[in-house]
């Protein structure tokens, strides 16, 4: 590792970790909390920032990158709660810029810029509840039609907000997979997919512009039995031979539509 820690209350600034030989870490924080990472460099092959069970951290104002050519991440969260990412740049070559998996909950990542090429800008998957997700712009330039700039799957009450999410490719947006109560405001949203919601219920959309690219695609398709959605004061964008909105046959609950273009 660059830096391994495992204790509480302490701070790193202005330095350069990396582990570019193997596969650990440049920073690894292992039931660390209140440790502050800030102006610093962090790169290696496949994960620059692991953490695990660790709480109350933050990182800031820092370049973050993965070069491997097999997956890899920016930031890992691994049952990992209550840390700040902040105004952070991070790049991963063949990855996920920022993924959070099981029991990571209550995490704020805002105004950074993420840029990755492969899987997914931000993926929350089995579990993260209550990630505040502000100010953030993403650019995904995957090749893969599962892949997106902002992925959210078995994932509870989480909250996007004043955020840039562009995918290229046959990629969406985002995509809301089994996620319940999802809320998304001010927000510019382009992929061949706008925003694909699947599965998933009591999903909000506040004063967004969610736009596809794709000639036969929607800005929304909400599919896959989905259900209560309520979009308001938005601008859905659909290919030539697409359309704004598509609401698949057995989406059920209460769809409200107010206020939109």
């Amino acid at each position: 590792y660059g830096l391994y820690a495992a204790g509480t209350l302490s701070a790193v600034s202005a330095s350069t970790m990396a582990n570019t030989a193997g596969l650990g870490s440049a920073l690894y924080l292992a039931g660390a909390s209140s440790i502050t990472v800030s102006q610093s460099f962090l790169t290696a092959l496949t994960t620059a920032a692991y953490l695990q069970n660790a709480s109350y951290n933050t990182v800031r104002q820092s370049s973050i990158s993965v070069s491997a050519a097999s997956q890899s991440y920016g930031f890992y969260l691994g049952g990992s709660s209550s840390n700040t990412l902040t105004r952070n740049s991070i790049t991963a070559v063949n990855g996920v810029g920022i993924y959070l998996v099981a029991a990571s909950n209550y995490n704020r990542i805002s105004q950074s810029t993420i840029t990755v090429n492969k899987w997914g800008g931000i993926t929350l998957t089995s579990g993260p509840r209550y990630t505040l997700v502000d100010r953030v712009f993403i650019t995904f330039t995957g090749v893969s039609q599962f892949g997106s700039a902002l992925g959210m799957s078995t994932a509870d009450n989480n909250t996007v907000t004043n955020s840039t999410m562009i995918a290229y490719g046959p990629s969406s947006g985002m995509r809301l997979f089994h996620h319940s109560s999802a809320t998304i405001s001010n927000c510019y949203v382009q992929g061949s997919t706008g925003t694909d919601i699947a599965s998933s219920s009591y999903t909000s959309i506040t004063a967004s512009v969610l736009a596809a690219t794709n000639t036969f695609n929607t800005g929304v398709w909400l599919n896959g039995g989905s259900s209560d959605l309520t979009m308001t004061s938005s601008t859905f964008i659909g290919g030539p031979k697409g359309a704004g909105i598509a609401i698949d046959v057995n989406s059920a609950g209460a769809i409200a539509l107010a206020s939109n273009t």
